[in-house]
């Protein structure tokens, strides 16, 4: 395309330098200026568009902590502490994310978690969900093995949960849950745990509800159920849910700040997601704020566990200036995440290339909102594709700085296209 405006471009300047030309022409230039400047407001307004509707993966909000779910539009950025594609999930049993992205594992008694590959999953996304998976399997056993000391039911679950026959452990789990009242929000739970384990939230959604009704006190089955309200847009159901255990939370602080502090910042900021989901702007700045204060006291007493936390954060009130057309103000966001990104890059490259770009990426639109000719936009994107491991990531930013490209071309020529008609200086627009 740079190629042809140029050549229009030329043929214009020798109709307009030549006088007979432009006598015998004119109806000729007109028409072709009504075309260009035609090219030019279509050009101009799929450029609005991109700034509008940006790659979703340069976009998107961060969910913080170590239980995280995704919103309504909202992925996950940088949450995963591992600085490798390979997890151990116990003993010699390991998952691997292959160079074709899927999940392997060399353990055939946790072959349910290759069905993460059949599941429609952002590339981004693998790594937490196999985590989380993990992280699921542990806390499962666990809360079996309390169960056990009473309970030779549950023994048996959990013996069947080792040899890999979720079927089989949910089905006995089904038959206990139609005998038993007392230990009901526990088995419920796990019941949801295995459901979750083999790709079936809705499902799980059932139990978590349950285990909640039971135990609305208990602060980990009400995140889970608020989470998974949340990751469903089920937003009117996971509001009231957040609300209380924000709550609960806070009184629990009073009694152990190190253990509740962590979940009350995250809680605040999963908060400040939803509520920006369902347009309550003001309160999602104020649940963003909270979360950002929480997360910079925690960060300098343990920076390696939470200053990921505060570039979320302050990601996410980023874009929410954005949103809102303040994009000076989300820049001032913006560029301290990026800042911080820079640091954990710098310090582990795999584990924080891709985020990097993303945050990259996330300033480079906000500066084209606030400022489309700052020469530095081109910088930030190409260092973006330098950065990132994911090819997505790479074509995003190649992609957006070829946009960036075709349209300062053609803005340029406008700058410089002046032409005389019958005496007076006319430009193209």
């Amino acid at each position: 395309m740079d190629k042809w405006v140029k050549e229009i471009f030329s043929f214009l300047t020798k109709i307009t330098t030549d006088k007979n030309l432009l006598d015998n022409h004119i109806m000729l230039v007109y028409a072709i200026f009504a075309g260009i400047f035609i090219i030019v407001i279509g050009c101009l307004y799929l450029y609005y568009l991109k700034i509008k509707n940006p790659p979703s993966s340069f976009s998107n909000n961060t969910i913080t902590g170590d239980k995280n779910i995704t919103g309504s539009n909202n992925k996950v950025i940088d949450n995963s502490k591992s600085t490798t594609n390979t997890f151990n999930i116990t003993g010699d049993c390991e998952a691997e994310i292959g160079e074709d992205g899927k999940v392997h594992v060399n353990c055939s008694r946790f072959k349910e978690l290759t069905r993460i590959n059949d599941q429609n999953i952002d590339p981004s996304e693998t790594k937490k969900e196999v985590e989380d998976w993990i992280k699921r399997y542990n806390d499962l056993k666990e809360q079996l093995l309390s169960l056990g000391k009473t309970d030779d039911k549950a023994k048996e679950v959990s013996s069947l949960i080792d040899e890999g026959n979720y079927d089989e452990a949910g089905e006995l789990l089904d038959k206990i849950l139609k005998k038993q009242d007392e230990q009901s929000a526990q088995y419920h739970y796990s019941r949801a745990q295995v459901f979750l384990m083999q790709f079936e939230p809705l499902k799980a959604l059932q139990h978590l509800k349950k285990a909640y009704e039971y135990r609305s006190d208990n602060p980990d089955y009400a995140h889970e159920y608020a989470a998974l309200l949340q990751k469903q847009n089920e937003f009117n159901e996971a509001l009231p849910v957040y609300e209380r255990n924000l709550e609960l939370l806070r009184k629990l602080t009073v009694k152990d700040k190190s253990k509740y502090l962590p979940d009350v910042a995250m809680t605040l900021n999963n908060l400040g997601l939803l509520y920006s989901d369902t347009q309550r702007h003001k309160d999602a700045e104020t649940a963003f704020d909270q979360a950002l204060k929480i997360y910079r006291d925690l960060s300098k007493t343990n920076p390696a566990a939470y200053l990921p936390d505060v570039a979320a954060t302050l990601n996410n009130l980023a874009l929410l200036y954005s949103s809102q057309n303040d994009p000076q103000k989300g820049l001032q966001y913006s560029k301290e995440s990026l800042e911080i990104k820079r640091i954990l890059w710098k310090n582990s490259p795999t584990a924080y290339g891709d985020t990097l770009a993303q945050s990259l990426g996330t300033y480079a639109l906000i500066l084209m909102q606030a400022e489309p000719n700052n020469i530095e936009i081109p910088s930030l994107l190409k260092e973006a594709e330098n950065v990132a491991y994911r090819e997505d990531l790479k074509k995003d930013a190649r992609e957006m700085l070829g946009q960036l490209k075709s349209t300062n071309i053609i803005l340029n020529i406008l700058n410089q296209c002046w032409f005389k008609f019958q005496g007076r200086p006319v430009c193209l627009l």
